[in-house]
């Protein structure tokens, strides 16, 4: 019986075309099975917790694979050592034989940082939105209003596929960056954190979308409130750009509380 293992892993997505495997471009899930295969000296599929667009990073993500003759020793530091420097697997773990990484999860969080001002050095990490004075108190206003939402249609890409737009909504809020990931500590720095038992494709960064119109005084919290409970989509949003978001948790009931193996590199 083959084994199941979960891979703890994070990736900077700048030069990746997304998670999901692609027939012209380079992906996360591609360099990843080719790693893997080579490791495990045999053809080796991964499915991902979920998917993520081109651009966007992830903190933190999980996807599961079969090893019919287990986890060699040096699994771990064979494996990086191909997929480095732009994916970093942190830990191995072993997992029960129907353990899935995308329909066992029960929550997901993002988080879209955001800086006001130009910064080379956080240029591909953080979306530089420098050219208007957002009100951070009415976006957060505004975010309030989504946690009782059961329904979000208005927050989809058109043709997503999704059978349902129906999520559970358990965080949606800004907040000022003190001392945090990816982005250095400074005055001008915030992070928008949402989670939810799931998303809708493209649902975050359009929520991030709408709440900047809000906070630059175009949409007032009335409209906005109006719109989203009615499940339309608003006129004049465009999704904000990808490369502030970050996957940044995904909760399962299980895991074992030691990995297999642990490159010890999160924080």
């Amino acid at each position: 019986m083959p084994q199941r293992f979960f891979l703890e892993l994070s990736y900077r997505g700048t030069q990746f075309h997304g998670w999901q495997r692609q027939h012209n471009a380079m992906s996360v899930q591609e360099t990843l099975e080719k790693a893997l295969s080579i490791v495990l000296k045999a053809p080796t599929a991964i499915i991902g917790c979920g998917r993520t667009d081109t651009g966007v990073h992830a903190a933190k993500y999980f996807a599961h694979f079969d090893a019919p003759d287990g986890l060699p020793a040096t699994a771990l530091p064979h494996l990086n050592g191909l997929v480095a420097p732009d994916i970093v697997v942190h830990r191995i773990h072993e997992v029960h034989e129907k353990a899935h990484a995308r329909f066992d999860a029960t929550q997901r969080a993002y988080d879209y940082y955001l800086h006001l001002r130009q910064d080379p050095f956080r240029r591909g990490l953080s979306t530089c939105y420098p050219y208007f004075k957002l009100d951070f108190d009415r976006m957060n206003e505004a975010a309030a209003q989504l946690l009782p939402l059961k329904d979000f249609p208005g927050f989809q890409k058109t043709g997503s596929g999704a059978k349902t737009s129906l999520c559970r909504l358990d965080q949606a809020e800004w907040q000022p960056v003190r001392t945090d990931y990816p982005v250095m500590a400074c005055s001008d720095a915030w992070v928008f954190r949402i989670a939810a038992d799931r998303f809708l494709r493209g649902m975050v960064r359009m929520i991030v979308g709408s709440l900047l119109e809000v906070g630059r005084g175009h949409i007032s919290i009335s409209e906005y409130n109006e719109t989203i409970t009615a499940g339309k989509r608003f006129d004049r949003i465009t999704a904000a750009a990808p490369d502030g978001l970050y996957l940044s948790r995904v909760h399962y009931p299980y895991l074992h509380p030691e990995p297999v193996a642990s490159a010890s590199l999160l924080p």
